[in-house]
């Protein structure tokens, strides 16, 4: 299939003068992150079917094209698949963003993981978001099995203990600044007599 069409915004994009594109293979310009997803979004359309996604195109420059496309095949009367008519999006600055969140909160973690205390952090709604190392380790419980849930989740065997984080939570939301208090936990060597310093995040 070869390009029969673009049109200048997508000139600017890619970076390609119009006379560089048409006539050339459709997908020359694929990004090798984006093959697999350009091949499902190829027997998609081939079959028949409007396919919608995330993909990435290289640009003239070398540098990655992220776009939301959506595209929609054309068939013969007789029922030939002839063409189609793809609509891009320019995601590229959202892609950058999520790429530089993924390694800033990857970078926390390793900073969170160097520290030889147990920490957590949750949200407003007293769900675990992050553990580090120590926490697994003093609790002998991966990280996975906290993400996502509540005291409550974790102490089935030992409710009151439960209540009390819970209640404390609970004042702390409602007064935010930082919290200090002693309590009993299950860790992974017997209970242990601990001290759990909180602070909110404004």
């Amino acid at each position: 299939m070869l390009i029969g069409y673009v049109n200048d915004r997508f000139c600017s994009a890619s970076g390609y003068k119009r006379e560089e594109l048409l006539g050339r293979p459709a997908r020359f310009m694929d990004d090798q992150d984006s093959v697999a997803t350009l091949d499902e979004c190829w027997h998609s359309v081939t079959q028949g079917r409007i396919w919608r996604g995330e993909a990435a195109f290289r640009r003239k420059d070398g540098t990655s094209l992220w776009v939301d496309s959506t595209i929609t095949p054309s068939f013969s009367k007789d029922g030939r698949f002839v063409k189609y008519i793809a609509v891009h999006f320019d995601i590229s600055a959202r892609k950058r963003a999520e790429n530089l969140l993924r390694e800033q909160v990857e970078f926390v973690q390793v900073l969170l993981d160097a520290i030889p205390m147990p920490v957590f952090f949750k949200d407003t709604q007293g769900r675990y978001l992050g553990v580090n190392s120590a926490w697994e380790q003093f609790f002998g419980r991966g990280r996975r099995e906290f993400l996502g849930n509540k005291v409550l989740d974790l102490y089935p065997r030992h409710p009151d203990i439960a209540a009390r984080h819970l209640a404390r939570d609970q004042e702390l939301f409602a007064h935010p600044g930082i919290q200090t208090y002693e309590i009993a936990v299950p860790a992974a060597f017997g209970i242990r007599d601990t001290i759990y310093t909180k602070a909110t995040f404004t």
